[in-house]
């Protein structure tokens, strides 16, 4: 008897898996393969990302893949991006990323941000990217720019002999560069 249930319940969830699987065939939308729990081991999910993006590219505005048993579409028209970021988000608002800003603050920002925390940042952000404000700061960001190139120019020395096989710090270097170019 319990055998038997084991079974059954083996059953459902493999249909149930197979079901959520062929989603996209039935919609005739391209799709991946479905990544099994083994090949995730071995591949980083970027890296899994990143070889259906190159195999699917150019076949529609989008293209579906399986994570683990979610069903998710990855766009790769940037028209189709921009449309959805920026006047359909009330109905992408959900993206599936994790986010926790309290005991994550990293997590905290517009691009993994829900409805009403999306709503906020964008008020407050919106006003420091206008085009009038946009167009002070390149000057600034350049003359930044060029300071750090001249920077790991100087702290490679030049380029010579002298400078091949030098150790840069590019964690106290990128922050420093960060700091100069928000302050």
């Amino acid at each position: 008897m319990f055998f038997g249930l084991l079974i059954g319940i083996a059953l459902l969830i493999a249909v149930w898996l197979l079901r959520q699987q062929s989603y996209w065939h039935r919609r005739g939308i391209p799709h991946s393969k479905p990544v099994l729990l083994m090949s995730m081991a071995t591949k980083h999910v970027v890296q899994i990302l990143r070889e259906s993006y190159q195999q699917f590219k150019g076949t529609g505005p989008f293209f579906g893949f399986f994570l683990l048993a979610t069903n998710t579409a990855l766009i790769v028209d940037l028209e189709l991006v921009k449309k959805i970021l920026v006047k359909d988000f009330n109905y992408f608002s959900d993206r599936g990323l994790y986010t926790n800003a309290h005991d994550d603050p990293l997590s905290g920002n517009m691009f993994f941000a829900e409805v009403e925390g999306w709503k906020r940042l964008r008020a407050k952000l919106t006003p420091t990217f206008t085009s009038g404000k946009m167009k002070n700061m390149f000057h600034m960001v350049t003359a930044v720019g060029e300071r750090f190139a001249a920077t790991v120019h100087t702290r490679i020395g030049g380029g010579d002999a002298a400078g091949h096989g030098k150790v840069l710090h590019v964690s106290d270097l990128s922050g420093r560069y960060t700091t100069d170019t928000i302050g």
